[in-house]
């Protein structure tokens, strides 16, 4: 009785060792591939900087993936921000086009991940709003905007 119940906490220890480490592994991954993103678009917004970024650092035509970083200024707490909205809105001249609405999904706290698709582009460079709608850690239903074009 007592070789297998020792068989068993060292099984045991061997599974719980090997989540361990594979959490691990994919919290430093995560970390990296978020390191290695490139700001496109930023807006301070209260006491938050809201960052619009991607791997490549600028939209192109057609699809696009795209995250929505919040940063609060007070390093101390996290901004608890929920129902992660951009409506994409191209520009022309003083017309405002139709927005394209992305809807985001959180990927860690404070980071919430997307995609859109531009379409083709007929104006070089074309100038774009993106409006960021979000809710506060109270609820309050908020905005922000940044501009980028696509080259």
């Amino acid at each position: 009785m007592m070789n297998s119940e020792s068989k068993l906490v060292q099984t045991a220890s061997a599974l719980i060792l090997a989540m361990f480490t594979i959490a691990a592994t994919l919290t430093v991954t995560s970390i990296a591939a978020h390191a290695q993103e490139k700001t496109i678009a930023s807006a301070k917004a209260g006491s938050s900087l809201i960052r619009l970024t991607n791997e490549d650092g600028k939209f192109a035509a057609g699809e696009n993936h795209f995250c929505v970083v919040f940063q609060t200024i007070d390093l101390g707490s996290s901004g608890n921000f929920s129902e992660v909205t951009v409506d994409f809105v191209l520009l022309v001249g003083r017309i405002r086009e139709k927005p394209i609405t992305a809807h985001l999904v959180p990927a860690v706290t404070d980071r919430y991940c997307g995609q859109v698709n531009l379409g083709l582009q007929y104006y070089h460079p074309s100038s774009y709003q993106a409006l960021v709608h979000y809710a506060d850690r109270n609820g309050k239903k908020r905005s922000a905007r940044l501009s980028f074009a696509v080259k």
